[in-house]
């Protein structure tokens, strides 16, 4: 028997609603535990995951026993959040952007190596057709070297 990771999900507004959604929609996961301080936004997670319990604060979510984490809170705040589900040995799956800085970043990457754990971000526009050919077009030299790019990405919110 397969036993599926449990997760903390911290941010429940809409982004991490869809995340946690879509997680349960394809039975990839145990919803333990969410935080978010809007008790609306708690009611309707609690809609989602009736089992999961439902917290209001990240020392509060990282409480529980924890697989890992799914942080979509304002991107101010990802780079301690990560840090301190990471310093729990807990793996991370992090909203873009994880970090503010290059370095803030690398101290994250750091952490989640010295914690041998999982460290995702989301960067969901690298998997869209249309950057699969832009790669490809770089890799195979087609269009030359390639320094900087300048994209628009639209989306369908």
């Amino acid at each position: 028997m397969t036993t599926l990771p449990r997760l903390g999900f911290l941010g429940l507004g809409w982004i991490g609603q869809h995340r946690m959604q879509a997680l349960l929609d394809a039975g990839a996961c145990e919803v333990a535990a969410i935080a978010d301080p809007s008790p609306e936004v708690q009611h309707k997670a609690r809609e989602l995951a009736p089992a999961a319990a439902v917290v209001d604060s990240l020392d509060a979510l990282l409480a529980h026993e924890l697989d890992g984490i799914v942080i979509a809170t304002p991107s101010a705040l990802h780079a301690g959040q990560a840090m301190a589900a990471l310093d729990r040995r807990i793996a991370v799956f992090c909203q873009k952007p994880l970090a503010r800085t290059a370095a803030e970043a690398q101290r994250i990457v750091d952490a989640a190596r010295r914690a041998d754990r999982l460290l995702g971000c989301d960067l969901s526009y690298r998997h869209t057709e249309a950057m699969r050919r832009i790669r490809h077009c770089v890799v195979e030299g087609d269009i030359g070297d390639v320094y900087a790019v300048d994209l628009v990405c639209h989306n369908a919110y």
